[in-house]
């Protein structure tokens, strides 16, 4: 049984860590990305509800909101698919064809909440939504015969380093009571927010190409 204090501290680093996602809604607000603002939106409030209620889920004005600390979690997971998806999409540019858009949105949606009905608490329940948008990158990619040009950004290289260290701590993470104060799962937070910073901006134009760059071509037709 861990201290007052104890909890306290691991709400903080839970909730307080949730803060690296923020940043993103004023460039969305700026690109009128609506879609992608309702869903960071959604996943912050989401993470946040859960782990309150991993401590004061009997607490009686975290049970005004009617949903208990599992509950929370499903739609956290629901969102962090959307959120991830939705990053993507940007890079893949379909906000240009809105009909395309609008249809791989809504179907990646039943897909996902089909994946978390079906195995909410296994992993692979939540991976397997999230790679599916990465196949769909990779496919583009191959069958245009070129780089994006998001690929010679530095910008892009920053957001995938913090991505990579963020599912190690993710890993690490998992097992919830080797994880004292939730403080690998904190960093996930943190990182996941910082690298998904880099990578929604490293579609703008690149101030700043890796060197020998200039020979990798464009995704514009």
């Amino acid at each position: 049984m861990r201290r007052e204090d104890e909890l306290l501290i691991q709400a903080f680093l839970t909730v307080s860590t949730n803060i690296g996602l923020v940043p993103l809604l004023s460039y969305f607000k700026r690109r009128n990305m609506i879609y992608e603002s309702v869903i960071m939106i959604s996943l912050t409030i989401a993470s946040i509800m859960y782990h309150v209620g991993e401590i004061y889920a009997d607490h009686k004005i975290y049970r005004m909101f009617g949903m208990t600390s599992g509950q929370w979690h499903r739609l956290d997971n629901v969102f962090t698919v959307l959120a991830s998806n939705s990053l993507y999409y940007h890079l893949m540019d379909f906000r240009e064809n809105h009909k395309i858009n609008e249809l791989v949105r809504w179907c990646m949606l039943s897909f996902t909440l089909y994946c978390q009905e079906r195995g909410p608490w296994l992993i692979q329940y939540t991976i397997i939504p999230i790679l599916v948008p990465i196949f769909m990158l990779v496919v583009l990619c191959l069958r245009k015969r070129r780089m994006p040009v998001w690929w010679a950004n530095r910008t892009y290289n920053m957001g995938i380093a913090c991505m990579v260290v963020a599912f190690y701590f993710f890993y690490k993470g998992l097992d919830e009571d080797a994880d004292y104060l939730r403080a690998h799962h904190a960093f996930w937070h943190l990182l996941i927010g910082l690298s998904f910073n880099f990578l929604y901006r490293c579609h703008d134009p690149i101030p700043n190409p890796v060197p020998n760059s200039s020979s990798i071509p464009s995704f514009s037709p």
